[in-house]
């Protein structure tokens, strides 16, 4: 799986191609906290929002200068939201 993070317009978006085989949008919402981006799906391919599973939400946090983690929120048949469908990532610069 792949995200990729670009820039449409006004808002900052993430595409994440998911192992699933769909690709979910998510668009920045512009009120995160100083720390952290936080996504909110706004569409995407080859995915029903309503029954298949997706990454829904994910928030990207920049723990310090070297670090930042990004963690899914996923969605789809079973309700409410799992944060076990999308793992988390942990990110660590190497100097």
């Amino acid at each position: 799986m792949v995200s990729i993070y670009s820039v449409n317009g006004p808002d900052l978006i993430m595409t994440h191609y998911c192992v699933l085989g769909n690709q979910p949008c998510m668009k920045a919402d512009p009120n995160s906290s100083a720390n952290q981006i936080v996504f909110q799906f706004n569409g995407g391919g080859n995915l029903d929002p309503k029954k298949d599973k997706h990454m829904h939400e994910a928030t990207l946090t920049f723990v310090d200068d070297d670090h930042i983690e990004v963690n899914g929120t996923g969605l789809g048949k079973r309700r409410p939201p799992s944060k076990d469908m999308c793992c988390g990532t942990k990110l660590v610069r190497k100097k």
